[in-house]
């Protein structure tokens, strides 16, 4: 694990991630894994208006 206040993160502090899929099928994967590996993180699903 690492040391230092820079590993340390406050409760108030907001953390964002990018993930980009042309499939929709992983993300049920990928979100449990995010909410495992960074329980402060609230993953959302955006859906592309424009795609058929």
């Amino acid at each position: 694990m690492l040391q230092g206040t820079n590993a340390q993160r406050k409760k108030g502090d907001e953390m964002s991630i990018l993930v980009v899929l042309d499939n929709a099928d992983p993300w049920l994967i990928i979100r449990s894994v995010l909410k495992e590996c960074f329980p402060e993180l609230t993953p959302r699903w955006v859906a592309d208006p424009h795609r058929r």
